[in-house]
C-alpha cells in the first residue's frame, strides 16, 4: 500500500491501512534437529514435489557436530533457533534453552492466541512478535 496514494472507503486495502495487518503466508520448509543440524527449503512431502521432474524445489541444510550435548549449547545452528524463537514471539522466554516439554508448547500456544486476539481485535496495538496460531479459524 502506498500511504500517498487514497483508497476507496470499504474496500480491503483501507481496512488493511486503517489496521496496520497483513497476513502474510510463508511457503517454506524448516527442521532444527538438537541444535546440530538444521534443514531449510520448498518441497512439500507429495509426488509433485519429490518425484524431481515437475516443480523446482531448492533446499539448503547445516551441519554442526558437537554443540548440542555441552553444559551450555552453543554453535550457529543453536544461535539460529534461538533468534527464530526471539523473532517470532517477539522476547526471550527461559524454555528456549529447552523447549521439548510440554510446559513449552503451552506457552507458545498462549502466546500466539494473545496475537490472534490482538490482530484480530478493533484496536491498533504493538504485538509481541508476530507468531499466531496454527490452524486458525477465519469466519
Amino acid at each position: 500500500l502506498n500511504p500517498d496514494k487514497p483508497v476507496q472507503v470499504g474496500t480491503y486495502s483501507e481496512y488493511a491501512r486503517d489496521k496496520r495487518r497483513f497476513m502474510v503466508y510463508v511457503h517454506a520448509k524448516m527442521m532444527i534437529v538438537d541444535d546440530e543440524f538444521v534443514v531449510v527449503g520448498s518441497a512439500n512431502i507429495n509426488e509433485r514435489s519429490m518425484a524431481g521432474d515437475r516443480d523446482t524445489e531448492i533446499a539448503m541444510a547445516a551441519y554442526e557436530e558437537g554443540h548440542v550435548y555441552t553444559e551450555q549449547p552453543s554453535g550457529s545452528v543453536h544461535h539460529f533457533r534461538m533468534s527464530l524463537w526471539g523473532e517470532h514471539l517477539g522476547t526471550c522466554y527461559p524454555f528456549f534453552l529447552n523447549p521439548e516439554n510440554a510446559e513449552s508448547a503451552q506457552a507458545v500456544r498462549k502466546h500466539a492466541l494473545r496475537n490472534w486476539d490482538e490482530y484480530t481485535g478493533d484496536d491498533v496495538v504493538e504485538m509481541l512478535g508476530h507468531l499466531l496460531p496454527y490452524p486458525c479459524v477465519v469466519a
